[in-house]
């Protein structure tokens, strides 16, 4: 899934359904290294728009989406990296914003948001929930979400704040999206 190529070839493949299930499932692997991986092959299918679109539209998307959700844990930097930069891509749109927060509650996106900013000193952990919290605040509808959240929206901010002051110029330049 590493090029448009491999992505298009799983994307059209009859068996993409059953392989997202299992892709996600392995996501609360023990095993940091396959948990890891597999957060990694969702985030590069949801480069892809109809990998989005398969994923939002999966008969299964709602387990799908909370496994996504709980691999947001700060314990596990890389699967937590790779996991928030597929649900960025997942909520790009309003349709995947509604979807997610109906499925997992906006409550648990901007708290596991939070965590990962607070939390860790990992680089690549902060630059991926900004990347999300970007694509959820891209909308009217993303906004509203902000504003409803307003105590949590507001420690994310201050949070935002320490990573501009900072000089971790890639942090910084995730940040300011």
């Amino acid at each position: 899934c590493s090029s448009k190529e491999g992505r298009d070839l799983v994307l059209n493949h009859a068996c993409i359904p059953q392989m997202i299930i299992n892709t996600a499932a392995l996501l609360s692997s023990t095993n940091s290294w396959i948990a890891s991986n597999v957060a990694l092959v969702l985030a590069r299918l949801t480069v892809e728009e109809l990998g989005c679109q398969t994923i939002l539209t999966h008969y299964k998307h709602k387990e799908i989406l909370n496994q996504l959700m709980s691999a947001l844990d700060v314990n596990e930097p890389s699967r937590a990296t790779n996991a928030a930069f597929a649900i960025g891509r997942l909520i790009e749109k309003d349709e995947g914003k509604v979807t997610l927060v109906s499925v997992c509650g906006q409550y648990k996106i901007f708290d596991a948001l939070l965590r990962m900013l607070e939390l860790n000193e990992e680089k690549g952990v902060n630059k991926n929930a900004c990347y999300a919290l970007s694509c959820l605040c891209t909308t009217r509808y993303g906004f509203q979400l902000c504003l409803q959240y307003i105590t949590s929206f507001h420690r994310i901010l201050l949070v935002i704040e320490t990573i501009l002051l900072s000089m971790e110029n890639e942090n910084v330049w995730f940040a300011l999206m």
